[in-house]
């Protein structure tokens, strides 16, 4: 099967690892504005050129390209999806008049309100050279500035992380020069990101996954494309509930089957939904119509499917025949960029790789020349580690990173405990200062009703209604669970001689003793070990549980 691939990038990089894993012993061609390396080394033939360039349908017409799958978002704001279909070629990338969903945020605003699309904040759209943003800005309070058009991830402006409400006026006024401009309400909470393929009616979902934007540890400095991501190893995050995931793929199906209802064509690619989880659910950012760079590296290599399989049941609508899985564990991508990056990257350094033991490595913006690799101006190389919890998989990236040579840098904190302890606790907050302003009518009976049962009692006897009070709070989300899994667990402590073998008469009257007071935990031909006793008694092939929290670290 002869495959072509549009773009260049990190992301690029990936989907081509993607493809070239297929059973299907694909031959594997690109078309890219600089030759990125390690997709380079995966084709049978690259085309040098601009990606929005018609000569690429050219280029895959005289190869017989039977599929086509589109990484970036300027081709498809370029209709080079329409361009391949029309030459006979199946496309995994969304044709131009569905993919405005990502390239014209004004459309895209206006769309959802016309289809009544949940999660959609408050806006108002300002067309070129239009008036009256210093009084919007005013009404809202605290506000989201938003070219219309694409800006690379590192046009929008948030009040309160780039400006005051006065440099908010400026910048609208700015942007209202050379395009339209969406204002919004600013939105509090966390950012994650569900990633889906799509055949026009059926959508198959990946795990959710959360981006990094800021250039510096502690979520500081300015935007960029993206510093790093990861996922857990089950279909949500650490800080979110399974209502945020679900109420997700419920915004993405509305909004994939209304597309078709406005435009009169199937949306068929890739769908990128990115969320905030806010105290009273979830909103949308923003769409992109393409997988996510970095988030495209977290998902395609944990495809438990041939990434070809799905590609053709997109092309054909017959997602709905497959089932398309996820292996259950987590991913922890960080990227490497040029020092100084992104306001004044150093260009042309050489970067050395090294040898890579445990961990992914993919090319992004790099050119190669003479055998070495070189910085331009953008991210360079993003690594990638796999484990079954969040934190192995961090030091498996962060161990990646390590042997990377150069004059570059990276976030240390992406995926860190730490980071993600602060989005919990983050989330907690919101969600119980939401529930503590609520009107009495309006709080949840149960935690209402303990609480006021607190009000009467001595300091002696409350703990178990604190405790009730506190498990409640988790069960609504206003809590993280602290509380060790329930089992049976050795005592800790001294170590102790090893006892002598038992006789049958006395591991009878063990048994006889048992009968009275609970359960041993064990007894073999070797000898026993101190237990706790629980009311209840134990089952034969009950085991210890670890002492963890409720996700893997």
């Amino acid at each position: 099967m002869k495959v072509l691939l549009v773009g260049g990038g990190g992301r690029e990089h990936a989907i081509a690892d993607a493809i070239t894993r297929s059973r299907k012993n694909p031959e594997l061609y690109a078309a890219m504005s600089k030759k990125n390396p390690g997709i380079a080394r995966l084709c049978k033939d690259f085309l040098l050129v601009k990606e929005t360039d018609p000569t690429i349908i050219d280029y895959a017409v005289k190869n017989k390209i039977e599929l086509a799958v589109i990484g970036p978002e300027a081709p498809l704001a370029a209709g080079i999806p329409d361009l391949l279909w029309d030459a006979g070629i199946p496309v995994v990338g969304p044709r131009k008049l569905a993919a405005q969903i990502e390239f014209d945020k004004a459309w895209t605003r206006e769309f959802m309100k016309k289809y009544d699309i949940p999660g959609c904040p408050g806006f108002k759209v300002f067309r070129k050279g239009e008036s009256g943003t210093d009084e919007y800005i005013d009404e809202l309070g605290d506000v989201v500035i938003k070219p219309a058009g694409l800006t690379g991830g590192k046009g929008v402006r948030v009040m309160g992380d780039h400006f005051d409400i006065n440099g908010a006026k400026v910048y609208a006024r700015e942007v209202l020069k050379n395009d339209d401009l969406v204002i919004e309400e600013r939105l509090i909470g966390e950012e994650f990101t569900v990633q889906a393929f799509v055949d026009g009616n059926t959508l198959a979902y990946a795990p959710s996954v959360q981006d990094h934007k800021r250039a510096y540890e502690g979520d500081k400095g300015p935007n960029t494309g993206g510093m790093g991501s990861y996922n857990d190893s089950k279909d949500i995050l650490p800080f979110m509930k399974e209502s945020d995931y679900t109420d997700a793929q419920k915004i993405m199906k509305d909004t994939v089957l209304a597309i078709k209802k406005e435009t009169s064509v199937p949306y068929q690619g890739v769908l990128y939904g990115q969320f905030m989880a806010t105290a009273k659910g979830i909103s949308v950012i923003e769409f992109n119509a393409r997988f996510g760079d970095p988030e495209a590296m977290n998902v395609l290599p944990i495809l438990e499917n041939d990434f070809l399989d799905v590609c053709d049941a997109v092309v054909n609508g017959t997602l709905d025949n497959i089932r398309v899985t996820f292996k259950k564990q987590a991913t922890v991508c960080k990227y490497a960029v040029p020092a100084g990056y992104p306001d004044n990257p150093v260009m042309d350094s050489v970067i050395e790789t090294g040898e890579l033991k445990d961990t992914l490595l993919f090319y992004s913006s790099v050119y190669e020349k003479d055998n070495k690799i070189y910085t331009t101006g953008s991210r360079a190389i993003a690594v990638l580690g796999i484990a079954d919890g969040i934190g192995e998989a961090e030091k498996k990236a962060q161990e990646g990173l390590s042997i990377l040579k150069g004059a570059l840098y990276s976030r240390r904190d992406i995926g860190t405990s730490e980071l993600i302890m602060k989005r919990i606790r983050h989330m907690e907050e919101l969600r119980l200062k939401m529930e503590n302003e609520k009107p009495e009518t309006e709080k949840d009976a149960v935690l209402a009703k303990l609480e006021k049962m607190l009000e009467n009692m001595s300091e002696k006897s409350r703990q178990p209604i604190l405790d009730l009070i506190n498990k409640r709070k988790v069960e609504l989300g206003l809590l993280k669970s602290e509380l060790k899994p329930v089992g049976y667990i050795l005592k800790k402590g001294r170590a102790k001689p090893k006892p002598k073998p038992q006789t049958k008469e006395s591991k009878e009257s063990l048994r006889k003793i048992a009968e009275n007071v609970g359960r041993v935990k064990e007894i073999n031909e070797t000898g026993f070990h101190d237990v706790d006793v629980k009311d209840e008694p134990l089952k034969k092939d009950k085991k210890p549980l670890e002492e963890v929290d409720s996700y893997k670290y």
